[in-house]
């Protein structure tokens, strides 16, 4: 399935699934071929291959994209969006795809934003980056 991420971004909205929908909904559009992942007996994850579907009783409550590997990181290209955080969050900016840092799943060198669209994004950096990334974010 091809993924506009600009779309995605903005709006929250990948194919026609949205957060709310079933996981069934999901299934539907992007097939059988998931891991599942239970954390409680009310919370599953469906991770496709570049996408996760976390779900709590059944009801999509958080569709996350990470940029962690080299599949995202070719997909990105393909769309000319930068890998790099400070040149996604500039990209963010240059199209006028409001985010903020999502602090309690921001730690160690992982660095966490969620786009307007309820999109969690998730990076690797290195903590000091991070630091002055945060830092500057809640200066503005």
């Amino acid at each position: 399935m091809r993924i506009n991420i600009k779309h995605f971004l903005k709006t929250g909205l990948l194919s026609s699934i949205e957060l709310g929908d079933s996981s069934d909904d999901v299934i539907s559009i992007f097939g059988e071929n998931y891991l599942l992942a239970k954390l409680k007996p009310k919370i599953e994850i469906l991770k496709y291959e570049n996408i996760e579907f976390t779900f709590r009783n059944k009801v999509l409550t958080m569709i996350a994209l990470s940029f962690l590997n080299k599949a995202n990181l070719l997909l990105l290209k393909e769309e000319g969006i930068p890998s790099k955080t400070d040149k996604f969050l500039a990209y963010l900016d240059k199209f006028d795809i409001s985010y903020k840092f999502v602090r309690e799943l921001t730690f160690m060198n992982q660095l966490c934003i969620e786009t307007i669209g309820k999109t969690k994004v998730f990076f690797d950096n290195d903590s000091k980056e991070l630091e002055k990334m945060i830092l500057a974010k809640d200066s503005i």
